[in-house]
C-alpha cells in the first residue's frame, strides 16, 4: 500500500504594514549577492536599503549596528522545501531564510500569502513563500503519497488545460514528476515523455518557470530534452554525462541538488553537525533534532554514492550550469531554516568555493526563479538580511553564528524562539498514568478528539485519485464501562488503491514526529462487521511508508495488543500516525474504544 499521512490545515495570515525604523549597519563587511564589500555602511530606511558606502550619515532615529568583524549577507533563500504549514516559514526565519521556494504543497496557500509576500513593507516574522502548488504527476505516481488530495494528469487529459489550473490555483511556477521509483529500489507510474513536453510548453506559453523532479540521468535527459528550465534534485548513481552538461549550459538550465537529502537517501547522514553546532542547537526544538537523525529507507544504499553527488555537483559547476542550495526540508535528515546550512556545507565540500556557495542560496536563485528585489544587498532591494559573525566567504560554517535577522528591515526576534525551544526542552513528555499507560481516546466527551497529539482524520485512497469514501462519528455504547466509542464507516473500492479508515497523529503538529519510546505496546478495543481490518502504525524511519498488521472484528467487543517493536522494529522515538481502516473491497464498518499505550 502507496505511502499515507495527514492532509494539513492551512491558515489563511493578515497583512500588517507599517513603517519601520531605520537601521544602520556601521563598518561592516557585505556579500552583497556576488562579492565581498569590505568594511561598508548600509542604510535600511522604509523596509528597503537607501545607501551603500562608506560617506553615510545616518538619520539621528536611525538604529545603529556594529559591523566589526561581522559580515552582512542578504537574507537566505532555500530553493526547495515543501511547506505544510505557517510554522514552518516561521522556524525558517529564525535561522537567517527569508525566502522559501515551495516544490509542492497544498494548492491555495501560496496564494493566501502572496499580497503579503509581495509586499516590502509587510510586517511579517517568517519567511516569504513561493510555491509550485500541485505537482504534474499520475494516478499512483511521485507526489501522490503525501496525504493530500492532488490532482493527476491522464494520457487523455490536455496538459495545458491542466497547467493553467495549477497557475489558476495559485502556482508560481510549474513543477513536473519524472520519476519511476528505480533510483530507490520502487516501481512507480510516471509521465511519459509527450507529457512532459506538453507541460513544459505549456508553462512556457503562460510565462511560468517549470522544474522537474528527476533522480536518474535518464530522467534528467528527458527533461533537458524537452527544454526544461530547472531540475529538482541530483542523481548519485552515476556520473552525469559530459554531453548532458554541455546541453544543460546551452539551454540555460539550474540545478538545485538538494544535496542533504540526496545524501541521506545515500546512507551518509552528516546532519549530526547542525546538532552539535552551538548557533543552531538552542534554535533546534526536540522535534527537530529528531527529524534531522532520521535517515531514509536503505534500499537504493548500495546503489548510490556520496562521492559521485558531489563529483556531478562540481562538474556542473565548473561548467557554469547554475548550482542553486535546496533542502527538500522536512523530509527525513532535514528541517525547515538550518538544514540550508548544511546544504552550503556540502556544496563547498563538492568543491564550490564558500562564495560560489553563498551565491546559490541568494543571487543565483533571484536571477533563475526572477524574484524581484531579492538575493542581493543593492540600494533599492528589500532589506531581507541577516548579520553573522566572521567571514563565510571564506568560512562557510560561519554562515550559522547569526547575530542577527531581518526581514523587510525589522529585526526578527530570535530569543523569542530560543525560549519556546527551552520551555519545550523543559515540559516532561507525555506521562503515562500510575498503570504506566498513556490514554489516547476514550470518546466519553463525545467529540472526536484526543488527549494529546493532532486528534483525529478520515483517511482514504482519494488521495492517491482513489474513490473510496469513509466516515467517523462517536455514537452511544462503548467497550468495557465507557459509554461511548468511535463509529467508522465507509465504502473501499474494488482496485488499488483501496483503503478507507480513520488516523491519529500523536506528535505536536501533523507531520511531526513524536517520541514514545516509553511505552511499548498499543492497545484498543473493537467490534465491528466480522471482516478483517488493518492497524498501520506510520514512523519516520521507513521514509512516512506504513508497517501493517491486522486484527479481526466481531459483534462483540474484543480488546487487541500489538507490541510497537513488531512494526518493523520500529523503536517508538519517531511515530507519526496510527491508521485504523479496512482494505477490502465493499461497505464495512466497525468501532474503536479505549485506545491506548502502554509499558
Amino acid at each position: 500500500m502507496r505511502t499515507l499521512i495527514l492532509a494539513l490545515a492551512v491558515y489563511q495570515l493578515a497583512v500588517v504594514a507599517s513603517a519601520s525604523p531605520p537601521v544602520f549597519f556601521d563598518k561592516v563587511d557585505v556579500f552583497d549577492g556576488e562579492k565581498l564589500i569590505k568594511d561598508t555602511g548600509v542604510l535600511v530606511v522604509d523596509g528597503t536599503i537607501s545607501e551603500i558606502g562608506t560617506a553615510i550619515e545616518p538619520p539621528p532615529e536611525a538604529k545603529v549596528i556594529d559591523g566589526d568583524d561581522r559580515t552582512l549577507l542578504p537574507g537566505l533563500i532555500d530553493c526547495h522545501t515543501h511547506v505544510v504549514d505557517e510554522s514552518n516559514l516561521s522556524q525558517a526565519v529564525m535561522f537567517g531564510v527569508t525566502t522559501e521556494l515551495d516544490m509542492m504543497s497544498i494548492p491555495g496557500f501560496a496564494r493566501s500569502l502572496r499580497k503579503e509576500r509581495d509586499n516590502p513593507k509587510a510586517e511579517v516574522n517568517r519567511a516569504d513563500f513561493y510555491s509550485a502548488g500541485a505537482a504534474i504527476t499520475v494516478a499512483g505516481g511521485h507526489g501522490t503519497q503525501f496525504g493530500f488530495a492532488v490532482p493527476t494528469l491522464a494520457q487523455s487529459d490536455n496538459p495545458a488545460t491542466f497547467v493553467r489550473q495549477r497557475i489558476g490555483e495559485g502556482s508560481d511556477y510549474i513543477k513536473i514528476m519524472i520519476e519511476d521509483g528505480s533510483a530507490y529500489g520502487l516501481e512507480r507510474p510516471t509521465l511519459k515523455k509527450q507529457m512532459v513536453q506538453a507541460s513544459i510548453d505549456a508553462a512556457h506559453e503562460r510565462d511560468r518557470l517549470a522544474v522537474a523532479h528527476v533522480s536518474t540521468v535518464e530522467g534528467a535527459q528527458l527533461a533537458v530534452d524537452c527544454r526544461i528550465d530547472g531540475l529538482a534534485h541530483l542523481f548519485c548513481e552515476s556520473a552525469i554525462p559530459k554531453t548532458l552538461i554541455e546541453q544543460m549550459k546551452q539551454q540555460s538550465v539550474f540545478v538545485i541538488p538538494t544535496a542533504t537529502v540526496v545524501s541521506n537517501v545515500a546512507g551518509h547522514n552528516s546532519t549530526n553537525r547542525l546538532i552539535e553546532d552551538d548557533s543552531i542547537a538552542p534554535l533546534l526544538t526536540p522535534t527537530n533534532t529528531t527529524n534531522l537523525k532520521n535517515t531514509f529507507p536503505n534500499q537504493a544504499k548500495k546503489r548510490n554514492s556520496l562521492d559521485k553527488l558531489k563529483a556531478n555537483i562540481l562538474s556542473l559547476h565548473r561548467a557554469g550550469v547554475p548550482i542553486l542550495a535546496g533542502t527538500d526540508a522536512p523530509n527525513p535528515g532535514t528541517v525547515h531554516g538550518a538544514s540550508l546550512h548544511h546544504e552550503l556545507r556540502l556544496l563547498v565540500e563538492s568543491g564550490l568555493s564558500p562564495q560560489a556557495a553563498l551565491a546559490a542560496a541568494t543571487s543565483l536563485p533571484a536571477d533563475s526563479f526572477k524574484l524581484k528585489s531579492r538575493g542581493r544587498i543593492a540600494v533599492g532591494y528589500r532589506a531581507d538580511l541577516v548579520l553573522v559573525d566572521g567571514n563565510p566567504t571564506k568560512r562557510i560554517e560561519d554562515t550559522s553564528r547569526i547575530v542577527g535577522v531581518w526581514k523587510n528591515g525589522r529585526a526578527i526576534d530570535r530569543n523569542v524562539r530560543i525560549n519556546e525551544v527551552m520551555r519545550e526542552k523543559a515540559k516532561p513528555k507525555t506521562t503515562p498514568d500510575s498503570k504506566g499507560a498513556m490514554q489516547v481516546a476514550d470518546f466519553e466527551s463525545g467529540e472526536v478528539k484526543a488527549e494529546f497529539g493532532s486528534s483525529w482524520i478520515v483517511s482514504t485512497d482519494k488521495m492517491m485519485g482513489g474513490v473510496s469514501t469513509g466516515t467517523m462519528i462517536v455514537a452511544d455504547g462503548g467497550a468495557s464501562k465507557t459509554k461511548r466509542s468511535l463509529v467508522v464507516t465507509g465504502t473501499v473500492q474494488d482496485k488499488a488503491p483501496a483503503f478507507s479508515g480513520v488516523m491519529f497523529s500523536p506528535g505536536p503538529a501533523p507531520m511531526a514526529p513524536i517520541d514514545l519510546s516509553s511505552q511499548r505496546q498499543i492497545r484498543f478495543w473493537a467490534k465491528g462487521d466480522g471482516a478483517t481490518k488493518q492497524l498501520m502504525l506510520f514512523f519516520q524511519k521507513r521514509g512516512f511508508t506504513p508497517s501493517i498488521k491486522t486484527f479481526k472484528t466481531s459483534n462483540e467487543w474484543q480488546e487487541h495488543t500489538f507490541k510497537i517493536a513488531d512494526f518493523d522494529g520500529c523503536d517508538g522515538t519517531d511515530i507519526i500516525g496510527f491508521w485504523f481502516g479496512s482494505s477490502q473491497p465493499g461497505e464495512f464498518d466497525f468501532q474503536i474504544d479505549e485506545v491506548s499505550l502502554t509499558q
